[in-house]
């Protein structure tokens, strides 16, 4: 269970600060939010503090920490062990994204997606977002990265 009045001061103090390093700033987050847990289970939450920075910093390089995007990250760096913390999980990540992005399928994927965002607006067709970040591409990798681990648990 969450201290939900916790985990706002958190995310709030989290969206204002600048976060140079923002791999340094998710291992942070996860540690803070791991005492903004009220049930017996507590630990360092970076997959919740990466889905936090994700989308409250859609212009930073950030990747989400996920079980099964995890495995696929592993599987494509040649991995079998799971990785140490989230700066390794994120250097897996942006290396698989810049070898996505050389893919013709991926970046077809991306404009199409972008061109979606673009015709039905809101914050997400922001130019900080489509066209001044990597953000789509981080999404699309995501998605992909998820469904390898899926496939690749089975």
């Amino acid at each position: 269970t969450w201290d939900r009045d916790s985990v706002a001061r958190q995310i709030n103090e989290f969206c204002e600060a600048a976060a140079p390093d923002v791999s340094a700033a998710v291992s942070a987050l996860a540690n803070v939010l791991g005492d903004c847990i009220t049930s017996a289970k507590r630990g360092r939450q970076i997959s919740a503090a990466s889905k936090i920075a994700f989308f409250s910093k859609p212009g930073r390089d950030v990747y989400i920490w996920d079980r099964l995007a995890k495995k696929s990250a592993a599987f494509r760096n040649c991995r079998s062990a799971a990785f140490a913390d989230y700066a390794a999980y994120s250097a897996a990540c942006s290396k698989a994204l810049d070898e996505e992005c050389r893919r013709e399928d991926f970046t077809a994927a991306v404009k199409k997606f972008r061109a979606y965002l673009q015709k039905v607006g809101g914050p997400m067709a922001a130019d900080s977002v489509i066209h001044e970040s990597s953000y789509i591409e981080r999404r699309l990798l995501d998605k992909l990265l998820f469904w390898e681990g899926k496939w690749l648990e089975k």
